[in-house]
């Protein structure tokens, strides 16, 4: 969706300036209600990219699997008629 408006994250602080754009933008349902548990996953994949200690189970990816559909469903909706960010 970013990319569709021109922008992208960097490397320093990529996946949390991705969050942060997100929840700046979307602050109304229906997508800021698809949007929101984008901050928990964010949080796990660090988790299990820094994180030996703690594992991801196959029960956990199935829980997320409708929060991620709906996401990327939300998502769908809205790169065609997103604006291009201008300064």
């Amino acid at each position: 969706m970013l990319h569709a408006q021109g922008l992208r994250a960097t490397s320093k602080g990529g996946h949390y300036a991705i969050q942060e754009a997100i929840s700046a933008q979307f602050t109304k349902p229906p997508p800021r209600d698809a949007f929101r548990p984008f901050g928990r996953l964010r949080r796990t994949r660090n988790q299990i990219e820094y994180d030996d200690i703690t594992p991801i189970t196959a029960d956990d990816v199935e829980a997320d699997s409708p929060v991620v559909r709906t996401l990327h469903a939300m998502a769908q909706q809205l790169v065609d008629v997103l604006p291009v960010f201008t300064d």
